[in-house]
């Protein structure tokens, strides 16, 4: 079971209050397929002094896999977050999305940040059924992300 709940906190809050919930590494699963783009999320995380443990990946067909513990992934947990591009080769973060609220009852606890370039997505806050904690905008900043992991915090 995840660590974290989702948190409906409207305040952004700073790197060093956020800190405090970060005595363990967050253990995230990043769903993006540019390069560029992990790295400038994994720096924004090191600038916003988080802690985490990160698996990638860079397709959305290896999400269910990856979170079913199924075939190479059978060593890996269950992520504390997931954050997910919806802007993905073979099976785009909406097909994700949709297969994850095919099987919410195993994964209705796992927050989710989306990852996209389009402002308009803030109808998936409330779509699907799951808890899409947040949306990020590209290209992340610490900011952005300190204000996503704000709405997510430890029990």
């Amino acid at each position: 079971m995840p660590r974290h709940a989702l948190h409906t906190a409207k305040d952004i809050v700073t790197a060093s209050e956020l800190a405090r919930y970060a005595d363990s590494p967050l253990d995230i699963l990043l769903v993006e397929d540019d390069a560029s783009d992990r790295m400038l999320i994994e720096m924004s995380l090191d600038d916003a002094h988080v802690k985490y443990a990160m698996h990638a990946l860079k397709d959305g067909q290896a999400v269910l896999p990856y979170l079913h513990r199924k075939g190479k992934y059978c060593d890996e947990g269950i992520p504390d977050i997931m954050f997910l591009d919806l802007s993905l080769p073979t099976k785009d973060g909406f097909e994700v999305l949709a297969d994850l609220a095919e099987h919410s009852a195993y994964f209705s606890d796992l927050p989710i940040v989306i990852l996209t370039g389009d402002t308009r997505c803030a109808f998936l806050t409330h779509s699907y059924g799951l808890k899409v904690a947040a949306y990020i905008t590209k290209p992340c900043t610490p900011e952005k992300i300190s204000a996503a992991l704000a709405a997510i915090q430890r029990h």
